[in-house]
């Protein structure tokens, strides 16, 4: 386990309870989809699990040794675990692509040729090497998505916490960044993504887990967790659109697994297949 944190309780100053007795793990390549109504604690568990925040009270615990919250304990935190926020232009400030991914290996103090081997190798994960002189102002907003994913992924972390990363993006950026992301995750990197897009959690994600009531109510494999329509709704949420339509396809023999998306679905739908009885 690379990340553990159990039973945490935040409440912000002005008194508004943001998770109360809220429990999550993360393990070496894992995908997971972190899913909820808006204010259901999602951005608020992230920033508590990369040291932003403070939990109020429970523990966090990173490769298994509690995590303090002095300078020591937060830089070694950070460095294993980075986040990337929804909006991009929080986090890229420098000229060009290359000085803001080179910004984080910088501040590790790392020698010149090891900060460039870093950066050459986050932008070319992300696919974007051709961006490497770029002036940042010039970016479309997808190329800033990834720019800000390489300016974390630069520092090695051992878990990518992205907030909504495809929001904003067009279908085919959006198939673009989570192949890069499942090559990641292939590589060792544990990526945990925070979304409101369903289909999204159903095609890519390993493990889905559901906050509801300021907690995680509900996790497990994708097959598990969307099994049970009333209850999603339960929490606010719907089941993804693929896997509704693919259920009402095996239900009617007409294909014979549950396709994650629905160019599976077209695919299934061209195989013969025998119905039994």
């Amino acid at each position: 386990m690379i990340l553990e944190a159990n039973h945490i309780h935040f409440t912000y100053p002005a008194g508004d309870k943001a998770l109360v007795d809220a429990s999550f793990t993360v393990s070496p390549g894992e995908r997971i989809a972190l899913l909820g109504v808006n204010g259901a604690g999602k951005s608020t568990l992230f920033q508590i699990l990369n040291g932003s925040l403070k939990p109020g009270s429970g523990t966090l615990l990173l490769h298994g040794t509690p995590v303090t919250h002095d300078r020591k304990g937060l830089l070694a935190l950070r460095r294993a675990v980075g986040l990337v926020m929804q909006d991009p232009d929080d986090q890229l400030f420098a000229a060009t692509v290359e000085e803001d991914v080179s910004f984080g290996p910088s501040n590790m103090g790392l020698a010149e040729a090891d900060i460039r081997a870093r950066v050459a190798e986050a932008l070319a994960a992300l696919g974007i090497s051709g961006l490497a002189k770029t002036p940042t102002h010039a970016l479309s907003f997808g190329q800033r998505k990834r720019v800000a994913i390489a300016g974390i992924l630069a520092m090695r972390p051992a878990v990518l916490l992205l907030d909504e990363p495809t929001a904003g993006l067009d279908p085919s950026g959006i198939e673009d960044l989570m192949q890069a992301l499942s090559r990641l995750t292939e590589q060792g990197t544990a990526i945990v993504i925070a979304t409101h897009d369903m289909d999204l959690a159903w095609s890519w994600a390993a493990r889905v887990a559901v906050f509801s009531g300021r907690s995680i109510a509900l996790q497990g494999d994708p097959e598990t967790v969307f099994a049970d329509p009333e209850r999603l709704k339960g929490y606010g949420l719907r089941p993804p659109m693929v896997h509704e339509m693919g259920l009402a396809l095996l239900q009617a023999g007409l294909i014979d697994r549950l396709p994650k998306s629905v160019a599976e679905v077209a695919l299934r739908l061209k195989r013969p297949v025998t119905v039994s009885g």
